[in-house]
């Protein structure tokens, strides 16, 4: 299961270790900003000064570096941060939140987190119980591990914990994710096998050699240890694997990455330019009886519309 999943089947098992019962309600975002916005409006702050997004924002940041409300009240640096941006009350309102959810019975979701960890700090023979009781611990994504995450593992593991990762598809960064724990320990495994043994999974089986020479080619220029935190270079290049497509699938044409450009200016916005420079290359790829090769069938067929793909920002479109 997810992490958040396994938290909160152990808090239903042990949840009087803390004060809370086994029928606690888990809030979901929603829960929790009605909550900030009910305390904001019973201390006469100003709403506009104290949105519940951002408050709730700061009591989540706090939470996953696991700074209890008690903490962050007594924390100079960070009463100092809210000052200045005027939100010097919000420890106040973290306070009042814990202690609404505490007597509603409920946790959100970053609770579940926290209290979990806070549980196995606390008590010794709890976390004890809950190492021996996972043999194998598999963690999928691992680049995508948070701080406090890894802190949770380190509480279970004996030895017995195997990653799935790759540093390059770290995209959960604004979830608190910290990739450098799994690029860590993959260096290390590199200079010390008796810390952990590293298998590189690199061969690729889905695509042409092209398209593998393309991207192996793009990212050796923009991805090293300082930008992206990945010698692609040294051990991250990818590997051609499938064999088909060098007989089966092979043909004449031109499979290489193609970079488009156009003048920008006149009437027409950019986007509308890009729509038609890649509609009339399918067009022309299409009329021109474009060869793929269907892997399930082991045939070269011509290409159609359903087997193109366009890939947009979504943010700028």
């Amino acid at each position: 299961g997810t992490f958040h999943s396994i938290f909160s089947r152990i808090l239903r098992f042990e949840a009087e270790q803390i004060g809370y019962n086994s029928g606690f309600t888990i809030y979901d975002e929603a829960d929790s900003r009605s909550l900030i916005k009910s305390i904001v409006k019973e201390m006469g702050l100003d709403d506009k000064v104290y949105k519940p997004a951002g408050v709730h924002s700061h009591i989540s940041m706090a939470k996953n570096h696991l700074i209890m409300a008690e903490q962050y009240a007594n924390d100079k640096e960070v009463l100092e941060r809210d000052r200045n941006s005027k939100q010097s009350e919000t420890y106040k309102i973290y306070l009042a939140y814990q202690q609404r959810c505490l007597k509603a019975n409920a946790m959100d979701f970053d609770d579940l987190l926290v209290m979990t960890w806070r549980l196995f700090n606390e008590h010794e023979d709890i976390r004890k119980k809950y190492s021996e009781r996972f043999q194998y611990v598999l963690v999928d994504e691992y680049q995508d591990t948070s701080d406090t995450q890894e802190m949770f593992i380190s509480q279970i593991s004996n030895n017995n914990v195997y990653m799935v990762g790759d540093i390059k598809q770290s995209i959960y960064r604004f979830r608190n994710a910290n990739p450098y724990i799994f690029k860590e320990k993959y260096d290390s495994y590199n200079h010390d096998p008796t810390k952990g043994r590293k298998i590189d999974l690199n061969k690729n089986f889905r695509s042409r050699f092209e398209v593998l020479d393309n991207i192996n080619l793009l990212f050796s220029y923009i991805m090293d240890d300082e930008i992206g935190g990945a010698d692609y270079k040294k051990e991250h290049k990818m590997v051609f694997g499938n064999t088909t497509y060098i007989n089966e699938g092979k043909t004449e044409q031109n499979y290489n990455m193609v970079l488009k450009t156009y003048e920008a200016g006149d009437n027409f916005k950019n986007i509308v330019k890009e729509a038609f420079i890649i509609g009339n290359d399918i067009k022309n790829k299409i009329d021109n009886h474009y060869q793929i090769f269907d892997k399930d069938e082991k045939i070269l067929k011509d290409a159609s519309y359903n087997d193109f793909a366009i890939l947009l920002d979504v943010k700028k479109n």
